[in-house]
C-alpha cells in the first residue's frame, strides 16, 4: 500500500507518514502535542495525536472537564478551555478505551480577554465579543494586551493598514507582547481555518504575517502568499509558537525566524512556494533553542527545505519532519554555533536541481573563524534519493557527528570537499546503499569507494553498505521490512527513545537505524554479508517520545516541544548561488568520472555567504 504523507495541517496539523500495510502498524494511541502551551478561559486548545477514536470521549484540563467540543476525530480534538480549568496536564479519555495524557507537561491556564474577528459578520465599531465581532485583525491587534486571545472566524483576510502606511497584512508590533505566564494568542476559532493574505498595495512588499512581539502564539491559519512579494510568515520576536499553519505560494521564504531565542514550529505544512533560484527556502531559523517538530515541507521549486543559519543559531531540536521534493537541499546548516540535533527526520527527493544537489549540507565557518563550539548531531534519520550526494561537508569549523542514519539511493555518500572540514567529521553506525553499485565517498581530492574512504578518513568503522530492504521506497514507504540489515544495530553517542511515529525504541535487542523502528515480531535475520554481527531479532510494537529532551531556557516555550520522537532549520541568502556545494546534479546513471569532474569545476566557482 502507498505510504502517504498526510499534512493534516488543516484538519489535524500532523505531518506524519502514515502506512497501511501488513508490515507497518499504525502509530500507537498518543497525544502528540497541543497547538498552544498556554490558554485563557474561553479560548481553544487543539489536541493532536492518534487513537482518540471517532466517538467523543472526554477531555480534562487540569482538574476540570471540558464542556464545549468543536472537533473530535481520531487524530484531532479541539475544545474550549472551561471556566474553572487549572494549569495541569491535558487528559483524553478515549470512549471505551485508554486514558491519554500530556503529563508531565502542563497546559498553563490564565485569565485574559477574548476578542473575536469575522470578516463576514464583523464591524470594527463593535466591541469584539462573540456576538459582536470585529471585522479586521488590525483592530483586534490594536487592543490586545498580555494574556488576551484573538479568535479568527473562517473567511479570507487580505488587510492593509487603514492609515495608508505600508506594513504587513497581520502586524504584531514589538510593543504588542505577552509574558511568560500570559502570552498573546491569535488562532482560528474552534475548528475553523481562516485564510490570511497580503496582496494589497500597502502590504505586498512586506511579510504577510509579521510577529514582532515576544510571547505570541499563532495557530491554525492558512497563510497564502499569492500576490505578495516578501516572506509569508516572519517571526522576529522571542518565544514565538507557530502551530498547525499551512503556508504556501510564498515568494521569498515560507517561514523565517529572527535571532531571538526559543521559537517552536510544530505541525505546520510549508509547500508550493519560492520563486528565487537558490534563495527561496521553506523554513529559515536564525535564533537559538528552537524546536522544529512534525512539520512537512515539500514541492519547493527553488531553495532548501529547512535551513539553520548564523552564529546566533544553536541548540535547536529538529525532529520528525518530512521534507521532500525540493529543488535545493533538504536541510542546510550554515555558519551555525552548534549543539543542533537532527533526529528521526525523513528526507526524500531533495536537492533535485539547485545548490549542492545534496540531501544535507553542513558548511561555512572555517574561513570566517565562525566555529560550531558544540557538535551538531545528525542521527537516526532516513534519507532517500535519488540524488547526487547524501551529506556534504565543506568549510566547516567544529564537529559534525553522523550516526544511526539509513541513507539510500545516492551516487555519493559523504562528501568532504576541503582540508578544513576533515577534522570536523565524526561518523559511524550508518547504513549506505545505492542500487546498481556502491555509493562513492569523497575525502578531499576525489571520490573513492567505501573501503578507501574508511581508510583515509578513519571514520565509518561500524557502518555498512547494504540494501536496507525498505517496504516500498519507490512509493515512499520507508519502514523496514523483516529482513532489513538496519534492524537491531544501535550505537552512536546519542540515541532516541522513540521513532518518527512514536514507536518505542528498542523493540528488539537494540535500536534500528533510520527514522523507523520495526514493529514486534516483524524482524528476521539480516543478510549475512550486510551485517556487522548484530542478529536481526524482532523489534516490537509502537509508541512515542516523552519530551525529556526539551530545549529552551527561562521562558522557552517547551511545554509541548523537544520530543525526539516527533510531535516532534537554510539560508536567508546573502548571494544567489545556492549553497555552493561542490557536487552537481546528475542522473542515477551518471558516470563517476563525470561526477568528479563536474564537482571540481563547481568547487572552483564556489561563492560564499
Amino acid at each position: 500500500m502507498r505510504f502517504r504523507a498526510l499534512c493534516l495541517g488543516l484538519c489535524t496539523g500532523l505531518s506524519w507518514l502514515v502506512v497501511s500495510s501488513s508490515v507497518s502498524a499504525a502509530p500507537p494511541p498518543q497525544i502528540r502535542y497541543l497547538d498552544v502551551d498556554s490558554a485563557s478561559f474561553g479560548s481553544f486548545v487543539g489536541i493532536y495525536g492518534y487513537g482518540f477514536g471517532t466517538e467523543q470521549g472526554t477531555v480534562t484540563i487540569g482538574t476540570k472537564a471540558a464542556v464545549e467540543y468543536t472537533t473530535w476525530t481520531d487524530s484531532l480534538i479541539i475544545v474550549r478551555v472551561p471556566a474553572g480549568a487549572t494549569t495541569g496536564a491535558v487528559q483524553v479519555q478515549v470512549k471505551g478505551g485508554q486514558l491519554l495524557t500530556t503529563a508531565p507537561k502542563d497546559l498553563k491556564v490564565h485569565t485574559g480577554n477574548i476578542y473575536v474577528v469575522s470578516v463576514d459578520n464583523g464591524d470594527d465599531a463593535f466591541g469584539g465579543d462573540e456576538q459582536n465581532p470585529f471585522k479586521t485583525l488590525y483592530k483586534a491587534l490594536s487592543v490586545v494586551v498580555a494574556g488576551d486571545s484573538v479568535l479568527v472566524r473562517a473567511g479570507t483576510y487580505d488587510e492593509q493598514d487603514p492609515n495608508n502606511i505600508p506594513s504587513p497584512a497581520v502586524f504584531v508590533r514589538a510593543s504588542v507582547a505577552g509574558t511568560q505566564s500570559k502570552p498573546i494568542t491569535v488562532r482560528g476559532w474552534g475548528g475553523e481555518i481562516p485564510v490570511i493574505k497580503g496582496s494589497g498595495d500597502l502590504s505586498r512588499d512586506n511579510p504577510v504575517v509579521y510577529l514582532g512581539g515576544d510571547y505570541v502564539r499563532f495557530a491554525r491559519m492558512k497563510v497564502d502568499g499569492t500576490g505578495n512579494l516578501s516572506n509569508t510568515v516572519s517571526a522576529q520576536g522571542g518565544n514565538i509558537w507557530l502551530a498547525g499553519l499551512e503556508v504556501l505560494s510564498f515568494t521569498e521564504q515560507g517561514i523565517v525566524t529572527g535571532e531571538n531565542a526559543s521559537v517552536v514550529l510544530e505541525g505546520n505544512h510549508v509547500h508550493s512556494g519560492g520563486t528565487v533560484p537558490g534563495d527561496s527556502h521553506g523554513i529559515v531559523i536564525t535564533g537559538a533553542t528552537s524546536n522544529v517538530l512534525d512539520n512537512e515541507i515539500d514541492h519547493l521549486d527553488n531553495g532548501y527545505g529547512l535551513v539553520l543559519q548564523y552564529q546566533t543559531e544553536a541548540s535547536a531540536l529538529v525532529s520528525a519532519n518530512y521534507i521532500h521534493d525540493t529543488a535545493g537541499g533538504g536541510i542546510g546548516l550554515f555558519r551555525v554555533k552548534g549543539g543542533n540535533r537532527l533526529v528521526n527526520n525523513v528526507l526524500w527527493n531533495t536537492g533535485l536541481s539547485q545548490g549542492c544537489k545534496c540531501a544535507i549540507e553542513v558548511a561555512y565557518g572555517a574561513q570566517t573563524a565562525e566555529t560550531a563550539t558544540v557538535a551538531d548531531r545528525i542521527y537516526y534519520n532516513t534519507i532517500a534519493g535519488p540524488g547526487s550526494v547524501a551529506v556534504s561537508l565543506s568549510d566547516r569549523s567544529g564537529t559534525l557527528e553522523l550516526h544511526g542514519n539509513l541513507i539510500a539511493d545516492f551516487l555519493g555518500g559523504i562528501e568532504v570537499s576541503d582540508e578544513a572540514s576533515k577534522s570536523a567529521l565524526k561518523s559511524s553506525h550508518n547504513l549506505w546503499f545505492r542500487a546498481g553499485g556502491e555509493p562513492q565517498f569523497r575525502w578531499g581530492a576525489g571520490f573513492v569507494d567505501f573501503a578507501a574512504f574508511k581508510t583515509a578518513s578513519q571514520q565509518e568503522t561500524v557502518s555498512i553498505i547494504a540494501d536496507p530492504l525498505l517496504v516500498n521506497q519507490a512509493k515512499g514507504d520507508f519502514h523496514l521490512s523483516p529482513a532489513s540489515p538496519a534492524i537491531d544495530k544501535g550505537g552512536g553517542p546519542d540515541q532516541p527513545d522513540k521513532d518518527y511515529a512514536g514507536v518505542a525504541r528498542p523493540q528488539g535487542l537494540d535500536k534500528d537505524w533510520g527514522a523507523f523502528e520495526a514493529p514486534a515480531g516483524d524482524a528476521g535475520t539480516p543478510d549475512g554479508d550486510a551485517s556487522d554481527g548484530a542478529p536481526g531479532d524482532a523489534p516490537a510494537g509502537d509508541a512515542k517520545k516523552d519530551g525529556s529532551d526539551a530545549q529552551g531556557g527561562d521562558g522557552a516555550p517547551t511545554d509541548d516541544a523537544g520530543s525526539e520522537g516527533g510531535t516532534g532549520f537554510a539560508p536567508a541568502p546573502e548571494d544567489s548561488g545556492g549553497c555552493g556545494c561542490s557536487t552537481p546534479a546528475s542522473s542515477r546513471t551518471t558516470p563517476l568520472a563525470l561526477l568528479i569532474g563536474l564537482a571540481s569545476l563547481v568547487a572552483s566557482r564556489r561563492r560564499r555567504r
